[in-house]
Order: C-alpha cells, then structure tokens, then sequence
C-alpha cells in the first residue's frame, strides 16, 4: 500500500487542480479548480482545443467570461473523472468586493447548469448569500474574509491564453 492509498483510508483526497488529464492517476473523491490552476493547465498544448472550442463558441465575449466559461468547461470535464463533488472557484481578484465575488459565482453557477452541472450546497455564509438570504453575522467571519487571498492580480500572462 503506498501513502496515498493510506491516506485515502483517513480522509477525503481532494485535487487542487486544473489538469484533469492527472486526476486519473491519484482517483480523489472531489476537485477544487480556480482561474490560476486553469492557466497552468492550458499552457500545455493537450488543452489547446478546449481554449478553441471555448472561443469559438463565444466569439467577442470579455476576457472574464471567457475565463469563467473555460473553468466550467474545464469543471464539465473533471466532474466525467471524479465521483464527488468539483469546486469551481472565482476569481481572486474579487476576493475583496463582496458584490463583484457574488455576481460572478452566480454567473459560474449558471454557465455550469447550462453545461449540465449540477450545483450542490453546502452550508456557510458564501451559500446564503448566494441563495440571496442574509449571511450569518458571526465575529469571526470579518477576521477571516480579510484573510482569504494575499495576491489581487493575476499574471498579464492570462491575456496570452486567448
């Protein structure tokens, strides 16, 4: 038995990751992908086609979108691979504008329905504000949304990719 197989005895394996064409070779029971591990993976010329197919299905559309949208087609491919759950994750560069964070996951929300992607709930603060209920206010949860990111940009490199 190697590490990993005894550490899935203990604990749910999560992958932190863009590259699905590896989830296959470590079998996590969930996924976690965000826009800087989605531009890690598609500098690799195997995913080039999913950046084609992605533009041409939405020529002329901002960079946000098209990003947003290829994380979701990226999360379409990974939720194929995985038997639980993927975590799409917005950008981080909202991490600091609580309306602009929540627009946008509700933007990925609805691109990932329309995919065919079910979203699931969890219970916390982010999910009520997503349901349009208030958020829990508990005194911890300021401490820890000024915690969340330590970086607001991502690299100019992300213009390349499209």
């Amino acid at each position: 038995m190697n590490q990993l197989d005894a550490l899935k005895q203990f604990t749910t394996v999560v992958a932190d990751t863009g590259d699905f064409k590896q989830l296959g070779a470590f079998q996590p029971q969930d996924a976690t992908t965000n826009p800087s591990l989605i531009l890690k993976a598609v500098q690799k010329p195997e995913y080039a086609p999913l950046i084609a197919q992605v533009k041409a299905a939405h020529p002329g559309a901002p960079m946000d979108e098209l990003i947003d949208r290829l994380v979701v087609r990226f999360g379409q491919e990974i939720v194929g691979i995985i038997p639980g759950r993927v975590s799409m994750e917005v950008d981080a560069r909202l991490s600091f504008d609580r309306a602009a964070n929540v627009q946008r996951a509700k933007r990925i929300i609805a691109m990932a329905q329309a995919a065919g992607i079910k979203p699931r709930w969890r219970r916390g603060n982010s999910t009520a504000l997503l349901r349009g209920k208030a958020p829990n206010q508990r005194k911890s949860a300021g401490k820890l949304s000024r915690r969340i990111s330590p970086w607001r940009r991502l690299p100019e490199s992300t213009r390349s990719v499209f």
